[in-house]
């Protein structure tokens, strides 16, 4: 039963690296990227090659850790922005998503 469970969060965990990939390709065309945002659009390309070939969770993790990590957060203090890069809202709630299902297949195992 624990093994269905962990199974069915590293299904979502991999879907929702696939949606952010999906939804960065849409909103940040690679010919279109502010240099701010070069950092997260150059780990969610290395996330998108880990999905198109299969790798393991473990790897993917890393990498969508990576693309987690790489904006800026702005702190619950921050009034009006003015921390972390401009992002459109597709990405960053794509971003959060894939925050939480990584959260929760680290739970899960």
């Amino acid at each position: 039963m624990a093994d269905s469970a962990e199974q069915e969060q590293e299904d979502l965990f991999r879907a929702e690296a696939a949606r952010l990939v999906q939804v960065m390709r849409h909103h940040l065309p690679a010919s279109h990227v502010p240099a701010e945002l070069a950092p997260i659009v150059a780990r969610g390309r290395h996330l998108a090659a880990l999905l198109e070939a299969d790798a393991p969770t473990e790897h993917l993790e890393e990498a969508a850790l990576a693309v987690v990590d790489s904006y800026d957060w702005p702190s619950p203090d921050a009034s009006g922005g003015g921390e972390g890069p401009v992002i459109d809202a597709a990405v960053l709630a794509a971003v959060e998503r894939l925050r939480y299902a990584l959260d929760a297949l680290d739970d899960a195992s």
